[in-house]
């Protein structure tokens, strides 16, 4: 039987009697596993396995953090060799996973959110019949050294999305504002209204006081957070079709029309057919913009900016000044 070891015992065991609970990792995508496994081979295992006594069947021990150094050595066919391992009570496991994998590289937004998410809640992964610890925010914030209010928004954005939404967000890293446009969120809890009469005029108190009402903020249906969605994969298919023809401009001897370069150095028009798709497809994306009154947000901006270089580099602009 193994002794109940303190937190701060340390042995070798070999590898194989370790069980490897993917599940309760909160990393869900682990990349560049082959690179890990290289360093691993040239200079040995040099950060302990966390574990904790108590893995199912014939193993020992059970994983707690070092999923991708398992990952990797499992990749070595490390199965009979001793792996140094540091032992921790079994109690916490997913807190302790996390505040590891915070301080990882690449630990992606997404899944941060969904264990904070979890553990505030009391709904990660645990063994059957396993105390249920139910984490405040500030214990969150305070044990991964965030600030309460940076824990609160991933929790808040991650129980507003939908589904679908989560699965793009863990895929692709989206930017923080979209995610929280998504979600519903804003600066404000609630937004301050001006009431206004049928015909469209302001509506006045005695004084004279434009009268209000305040309303408080929805999340975006289903389909609200998918239009979002689209919208910013739209965005992206137009830059990816204006980097390849500055890639094929740079190529031919053009310089880049972005930074408002000499264009025709080469006595060439620059990727034509490329610029010309990216200017349909931004053009539509400013107009979608527009009509969800997004013109004043910092994306309208740079795909706006983005537009006007490449209508100069296509020879649709006479020059990169602003239009009056």
């Amino acid at each position: 039987m193994t002794k109940d070891l303190t937190i701060n015992d340390t042995k070798s065991v070999v590898f194989s009697i370790i069980e490897i609970p993917e599940e309760e990792n909160a990393r869900t995508v682990m990349e560049r596993i082959d690179e890990l496994a290289e360093e691993i081979h040239r200079d040995g295992l040099l950060q302990n396995l966390v574990v904790s006594n108590g893995g199912k069947g014939d193993k020992t021990y059970k994983l707690v953090a070092g999923f991708r150094r398992a990952a990797a050595l499992k990749l070595l066919k490390w199965g009979d060799r001793l792996v140094p391992v540091t032992i921790v009570p079994a109690q916490g496991r997913a807190i302790k996973n996390l505040v590891e994998n915070i301080h990882r590289d690449d630990l992606r937004t997404a899944d941060l959110a969904a264990r904070l998410h979890d553990l505030s809640t009391g709904d990660y992964p645990r063994e059957k019949g396993e105390e249920v610890i139910v984490y405040s925010k500030e214990d969150l914030a305070a044990q991964l050294g965030l600030s309460v209010s940076h824990v609160t928004n991933l929790i808040r954005a991650h129980a507003n999305l939908t589904p679908s939404v989560r699965k793009e967000w863990q895929k692709h890293e989206l930017p923080q504002n979209l995610i929280f446009k998504a979600a519903g969120m804003t600066s404000k809890e609630e937004l301050v209204v001006e009431l206004k009469d049928e015909k469209g005029k302001k509506v006045k108190d005695e004084d004279g006081n434009v009268k209000t009402k305040t309303t408080k903020i929805t999340v975006p249906d289903e389909a609200g957070q998918e239009k979002l969605l689209a919208r910013w994969q739209r965005a992206k298919e137009a830059e990816a079709l204006a980097q390849k023809g500055e890639k094929k401009e740079k190529a031919e001897g053009g310089s880049d029309p972005d930074k408002g370069g000499d264009v025709e150095t080469s006595g060439k028009k620059p990727g034509k057919k490329q610029l010309a798709e990216f200017i349909e497809k931004a053009k539509e994306n400013l107009k979608a913009m527009t009509a969800e009154k997004l013109n004043e947000s910092s994306e309208f901006y740079r795909l706006k900016g983005k537009l006007e270089g490449v209508q100069w580099a296509a020879g649709e602009r006479e020059s990169l000044a602003p239009r009056g």
